[in-house]
């Protein structure tokens, strides 16, 4: 029985060893799960992102990120608040290394400069300020002209009707005023900064008169288009065709300038003109908005009246005195000299004929008035006329009607003496006396005795038989 109880006993006390032996062990394990927990357990760490800030872009690399706060130099704000992790960039759109950026990580209007970046998770904030110069600050826009805050070089401006503007740089250091009056601006470009914004109202109406100004085939460039010296170097005229036509002077141009098609373009219309100044520094591209020829004359039919009136109270000529005075012979009662001829044939001596000179008051009564005046001297003229046509006829056929003088060969000659029609007035005009030349050449006579007066010394002219016969 004591051996039995003994071993009882024993099994009790390995028992219960064994079982402290196993408790202890569970307590050991449990305090040490418990410690491993404790490690484990998040704790109020610091929020440190890595964060970087330039003029037109920011960067920021955090496990999570809340909210992204960018702030510009015109004091104006754009909130990103989609909730972020990792590394990103935020910025505007128009920047180059955004060009491909997420849309919901950019923005469209250009604010200016990024001054402050600010980052948010929960309750804690991050921020960085902007250190580093900006060439483009800010920008005010006026449809035809944008005025730019800063420094930087290589602009070139854009307009909506293809017209643009460079400046590399620009000729006039410190210009902020960029434009083209009466052109709409599309965008403006600033290449040392890689950054093209757009005009936030392209459709917009400029007010002022635009500064160049195409004509036909002639444009005028005005000096409202250069901001500064209007002084620039050359030019290129661009017609429809494809044409050039090149302007170049030792001493360059000043505006306002007008440049016109020479004649082997006259006609044409004018697509652009290029302007250079500056040494190529600055270039002008300016595109004619409606090219059209010049404009030619049109043949208009237009019906003309006429009306012709015919006057009712005629007014005669105004009379002229004329500064020549026309002398006149004085009429004379004595009968002018003749010459009697014998000729062997018996003939009877011609009878001298007087012919009548021509008077002032003769020629005074045939005008009707004054021999001053201009129907006075026609009269005369005319009678003066008369006269010599008279000593013509009577010198040709003699004082009694006779033939005129005969030559040995029968052709009939002019008297030696008479008056022919340059002999009826003298030099000055005035009536001459007529001298009654002497006949010499053998007469007919009728049956009667009497001088035949159709008679003639030349047989060819002499009339028939009957001719006398009917005379007598």
């Amino acid at each position: 029985m004591d051996d039995r109880r003994g071993q009882i006993n024993r099994r009790v006390v390995l028992q219960t060893i064994g079982s402290v032996g196993v408790a202890s062990v569970a307590i050991a394990s449990n305090g040490q799960a418990q410690q491993e927990n404790q490690t484990t357990t998040p704790t109020d760490e610091p929020f440190e992102p890595s964060l970087r800030v330039s003029c037109y872009d920011v960067g920021i690399d955090a496990a999570s990120y809340d909210e992204v706060e960018l702030t510009f130099v015109t004091g104006e704000t754009v909130l990103f608040d989609d909730g972020y992790t990792g590394e990103n960039t935020f910025g505007y759109a128009g920047y180059g290394p955004l060009a491909d950026a997420p849309a919901d990580r950019t923005f469209e209007t250009f604010q200016g400069a990024i001054e402050q970046l600010l980052v948010r998770e929960g309750n804690e904030t991050r921020t960085i300020s902007q250190t580093q110069p900006c060439g483009v600050q800010e920008l005010e826009f006026n449809c035809s002209s944008v005025t730019r805050e800063g420094d930087g070089d290589d602009i070139a401006l854009f307009f909506i009707d293809g017209s643009e503007k460079l400046w590399d740089p620009p000729v006039n250091a410190g210009q902020e005023l960029f434009g083209s009056p009466g052109r709409a601006i599309d965008r403006i470009q600033f290449g040392g900064e890689d950054l093209t914004v757009e005009a936030p109202d392209p459709n917009c109406t400029p007010t002022e008169e635009p500064a160049v100004i195409f004509d036909g085939d002639q444009v005028t460039i005005t000096a409202e288009e250069f901001a500064g010296t209007s002084e620039f170097d050359s030019a290129v005229v661009r017609f429809t065709d494809g044409v050039e036509q090149e302007f170049s002077d030792a001493t360059g141009y000043t505006a306002p300038q007008t440049f016109s098609a020479d004649e082997t373009n006259a006609g044409k219309a004018i697509d652009r003109l290029e302007i250079v100044q500056g040494g190529s520094d600055v270039l002008m591209n300016f595109v004619n908005p409606d090219p059209q020829p010049p404009e030619t004359p049109t043949e208009t039919e237009t019906e003309t009246e006429t009306e012709t009136e015919t006057p009712t109270d005629t007014e005669p000529p105004a009379e002229t005195e004329t500064e020549t005075e026309t002398e006149t012979p004085q009429p004379t009662d004595e009968p002018a000299e003749t010459t009697e001829t014998e000729t062997g044939t018996g003939t009877e001596p011609t009878t001298p004929t007087e012919t009548p000179a021509v008077t002032e008051e003769a020629g005074a009564a045939a005008g009707g008035g004054d021999d001053r005046t201009w129907l006075g001297l026609l009269a005369a003229a005319l009678a003066a006329t008369a006269g010599a046509a008279a000593a013509l006829w009577w010198g040709l056929r003699g004082d009694d009607g006779e033939a005129g003088v005969v030559n040995d060969a029968g052709e009939g000659q002019p008297p030696t003496t008479g008056a022919g029609p340059e002999a009826a007035v003298n030099e000055n005009g005035s009536a001459a006396q007529e001298t009654t030349p002497t006949d010499s050449r053998p007469r007919e006579r009728l049956p009667n005795g009497e001088v035949d007066p159709l008679a003639d010394s030349n047989p060819s002219r002499r009339p028939d038989e009957d001719s006398l016969s009917r005379s007598g």
